[in-house]
């Protein structure tokens, strides 16, 4: 029995050694597995020579080592496919608006305005006026087309019927009297001839005087043209 002693007692020395150092791990509850997979450790077995009662220390599992997926599978991996980036191709910029500027409409040239020569029916050509100088009474009136840029030294004559104008203007002279004698200053398209000084010019053959002055007839200060008259 003293002989055993010895034996029994490096046995029990070497279980608490080893527990010490972590070699013993605890048997988990209701048959649980160890979590880790971690490599199994092993207690020293004790033996005694010429005894029978030798006890093994045997440890049901060592220390686990972290680093395995409980449920196997690698660590880091997605099951599912990554959304793919979309880009969005259809948004388009505006164009830009084109610069397209509108002239205004050039002006409508100048009618060919009567001009009569001698007393004779004579047009002017378009673009240019008829000026009128002298006197119609002694025998001196000389009728003279010019361009439109040109002065005239006596009565520039810019349309000689409302057909020379654009609608609704009228074709109106303004007279003047000037040392007992009376001549027009011009005779131009106007928007208005109701002046005391102002007489509309007419066409005999498409009356269109007011009623004021009903009668188309011929101009005693300019011969060859026609005016509104009582």
């Amino acid at each position: 029995m003293r002989s055993l002693l010895p034996l029994l007692t490096a046995g029990l020395l070497a279980q608490v050694a080893l527990a010490a150092c972590g070699g013993i791990a605890a048997a988990p509850a209701d048959g649980g597995s160890s979590s880790g997979s971690g490599g199994a450790g092993s207690g020293a077995t004790g033996s005694g020579s010429g005894g029978t009662g030798a006890s093994s220390g045997s440890s049901s599992g060592g220390s686990s080592s972290g680093g395995a997926n409980a449920d196997g599978g690698s660590v880091g991996s997605d099951a599912g496919n990554p959304d793919a980036t979309s880009n969005d191709a259809t948004t388009s910029l505006d164009a830009p608006a084109s610069d397209v500027v509108s002239l205004p409409d050039a002006p409508a040239p100048a009618p060919a305005v009567s001009c009569p020569q001698d007393l004779a029916p004579a047009t002017c050509n378009a673009g240019q006026y008829c000026c009128v100088v002298g006197d119609g009474h002694a025998g001196t009136q000389t009728d003279t087309c010019q361009d439109d840029a040109a002065k005239c030294a006596g009565t520039p004559v810019r349309c000689a019927v409302p057909a020379d104008c654009p609608a609704p203007q009228v074709c109106c002279g303004t007279e003047q009297t000037i040392d007992g004698g009376t001549s027009y200053t011009d005779v131009t398209c106007a928007t208005s001839c109701s002046g005391a000084n102002q007489r509309a010019f007419c066409d005999p053959l498409d009356n269109t005087c007011p009623i004021q002055h009903p009668t188309c007839a011929i101009s005693t200060i300019l011969p060859g043209y026609n005016v509104c008259n009582q």
